[in-house]
């Protein structure tokens, strides 16, 4: 309700049913014509409504007992008309209308308009005429479902415009027909095997209700036949990749593969949801390192589907073991007087490290890089790779903000980086310019730890940003009458005019409330 506006519940009325469907029918939702691509994987269900057409059912002005054979409501005037309600949680991406009309004058008209909120009505079908009247009419282009905002609801406003006192405009029946866009994975569905369903609601007395499954069965059809053999990880093998590649033979005819990884033969659960995914390619890689564990099995198969959506059975169990170091441990910042050092503990489990690959960033979270790589929504960013040491301790020359660190092995393979150590910030951590001579210029870049924060959704533009980005003010508290600062980059400047030791107070502060300071002297001589 607070993203959308909505909850994921309705209500049926009598007349109206609900039709799940899990293929599409190639119509979907777009937020804007930069966004206005078919999706990838997507399906398209629909509610249909046909009302009884009885007095109290819908919105009414000027609408009186039929007055023709098969009619079932008539207009009273030439300004009668019935409105008709849809709402509906979904996103609605398109529809259609069938009525059926019948006129005892020539004279007598019908319309059918759409309103969406806030709108005027749209003008979508009319008639007139003596006898029957059929309408048959599409909605997709009044609901305009590629056009922010998403629709969820709508007003049919019916027209039944009676020539005469004769009251000779009759409606005979109505069905309102409403497209929307599903995840198909979200449906419930059907298996082959046994199947339980289970159905309650809170009708008291007895009732009835019916739910209808519908499937096109085919006894001749080619089903797809899966994989039978690994091509990599080897079967009940032990593997040492930093990064691991499934890999499995090209199935001729395939248009899609699915593999799923878990630590339980009987795949009841996946290992992890990056391990249970239908790809395109014969092969899968998830780019970051440690995401296996020494002394443990794993169990993977893969699955294929052709080009008309049909899947093959499951292919084989295949398994296999990793075999690397654990995430280093107890990584935290250290601040002396010799400059900043970074310390960690390597992890008692898993294979004995050897060395150690340290990153740094600004960005909080971030993701270990040892080449310049796409950061979402700050673009490309050089690498975060600082420095590889056989110690469980470096000295930071330049320090960022944060820190992980990579356990390597002897056999060069790689575990996940650990949870990130975190500097003080802002922090000042540049050694001070502290001798100057007079008549000549004075420069010193103060240099201080800031956060990037990492990158949050919010429903205000422009939505995906770090938000908690820290903007630094440099100031000077106390300084020589010579001396400038510069409030953005934080570098002092100056030229000093006679001799002394010149005391220095500096303070970087951010937008919310952070401080740093920094106290030195400048001994200026001729």
């Amino acid at each position: 309700r607070a993203i959308g506006g909505h909850e994921m519940s309705y209500t049926l009325r009598p007349g109206e049913r609900a039709v799940f469907r899990w293929d599409d029918v190639g119509k979907w939702v777009a937020h804007s014509p930069e966004w206005d691509r078919r999706p990838p994987f997507f399906g398209n269900s629909q509610f249909v409504y046909e009302p009884r057409l009885v007095p109290g059912e819908a919105a009414a002005t000027d609408i009186v007992a039929p007055t023709a054979p098969g009619g079932k409501l008539a207009g009273g005037s030439a300004k009668a008309s019935l409105v008709y309600e849809i709402a509906i949680p979904w996103s609605i991406c398109g529809g259609s209308v069938r009525a059926e009309f019948v006129g005892l004058e020539e004279a007598d008209s019908f319309a059918i308009d759409l309103v969406l909120p806030g709108q005027e009505p749209k003008r979508i079908w009319e008639g007139h005429g003596k006898g029957d009247v059929l309408c048959k009419a599409s909605l997709d282009q009044a609901l305009a479902p590629r056009v922010a905002p998403v629709k969820h609801t709508y007003r049919l406003v019916v027209s039944l415009a009676s020539a005469s006192e004769r009251h000779g405009a009759n409606l005979k029946s109505l069905k309102i027909m409403t497209d929307i866009m599903t995840a198909p994975l979200s449906l419930p569905r059907l298996q082959c095997g046994v199947n339980v369903l289970r159905y309650a609601d809170e009708q008291a007395g007895p009732h009835e209700i019916t739910i209808t499954h519908e499937w096109q069965a085919v006894a001749d059809y080619p089903v797809p036949q899966p994989p039978t053999e690994p091509l990599y990880p080897p079967d009940r093998q032990t593997v040492r990749d930093s990064l691991l590649t499934f890999r499995w033979p090209e199935v001729a005819g395939a248009d899609a593969y699915h593999i799923r990884v878990s630590t339980r033969p009987d795949f009841r659960y996946p290992y992890r949801p990056g391990y249970d995914v239908v790809i395109k390619p014969n092969s899968w890689l998830i780019p970051y390192t440690g995401m296996f564990a020494p002394d443990t099995d794993y169990y993977w198969h893969v699955r294929t589907r052709d080009k008309a959506g049909v899947w093959s059975e499951w292919g084989p169990t295949w398994a296999f073991r990793w075999q690397g170091p654990r995430v280093p441990r107890d990584v935290k910042v250290e601040t002396t007087a010799q400059g900043i050092v970074l310390h960690w503990s390597p992890n008692p489990r898993g294979e004995r490290p050897v060395k150690y690959a340290v990153y740094g960033s600004d960005e909080k979270g971030f993701s270990v890089h040892k080449e310049p790589y796409d950061s979402f929504r700050r673009g490309q960013v050089p690498a975060n790779y600082l420095a590889t040491t056989t110690e469980t301790s470096l000295r930071i020359a330049e320090p960022t903000t944060y820190y992980r660190v990579v356990a390597i092995d002897a056999n060069g393979t790689e575990s996940i980086c650990s949870d990130f150590a975190e500097l003080p910030h802002p922090f000042l951590w540049t050694q001070p310019v502290a001798q100057a001579t007079v008549g000549q210029p004075y420069v010193y870049q103060a240099r201080s730890t800031r956060s990037l924060g990492d990158v949050q959704h919010r429903y205000e533009q422009p939505n995906d940003a770090f938000w908690d980005e820290e903007k630094l003010t440099f100031a000077l508290a106390a300084a020589p009458k010579w001396l400038v600062c510069d409030e953005k980059t934080g570098q002092l400047t100056g030229t000093p005019d006679h001799a002394g030791t010149f005391p220095v107070h500096l303070v970087v502060t951010t937008q919310t409330g952070g401080k740093a300071e920094q106290r030195f002297a400048i001994a200026v001589g001729k």
